[in-house]
């Protein structure tokens, strides 16, 4: 079972238009690796409703702390990232593909958005951590970073069987 919090927008007495709310999410709330949030999450909500339609335009924003997969240094990096999501009642609405639809009763009080929080934060950080795309990170045989000096390594000669399927990516 997860042991992260619920945030949920309280449908039942909402009016028609346009209402926002800003709140800010510690990243453990949302079961998610501590380390990785240099800050907690800011969280707008945009939220309309529009007959038995309620849309919602989330915006993220946080800063990360990573570590640099080439030179293993430490740096921060900004994360924003928005989504919509459309919770209805009307049958003709709903799109069973569409993952960001959700189908509600009449009678729904509340909404629950921890689990699209979650996903959307999990899917927009970055699978490669890389410090500035130009990082020549580390020495494979001495280990110096390679930003911060140079080394006095010979460089390898690779395998001539490799020649042929260098040519074909040049």
């Amino acid at each position: 079972m997860a042991k992260y919090s619920m945030f949920k927008i309280f449908i039942a007495n909402l009016k028609e238009g346009l209402e926002q709310q800003e709140m800010t999410i510690q990243p453990d709330e949302l079961d998610l690796v501590e380390e990785e949030f240099a800050q907690p999450v800011h969280l707008r909500l945009d939220i309309e409703k529009v007959g038995p339609n309620i849309f919602v335009h989330t915006y993220l924003q946080t800063k990360l702390s990573l570590l640099c997969d080439r030179c293993a240094e430490p740096f921060f990096q900004d994360l924003s990232e928005e989504y919509r999501l459309l919770f209805t009642s009307d049958p003709d609405m709903v799109n069973e593909e569409d993952e960001s639809t959700f189908r509600i009763s009449e009678s729904t009080e509340e909404v629950d958005l921890t689990d699209p929080l979650r996903e959307t934060l999990l899917l927009a950080l970055p699978v490669k951590h890389l410090c500035r795309d130009e990082c020549q990170g580390l020495c494979a045989q001495c280990g110096t970073n390679l930003n911060q000096e140079s080394c006095t390594c010979e460089k390898q000669q690779t395998d001539p069987r490799w020649d042929k399927l260098k040519q074909l990516l040049k």
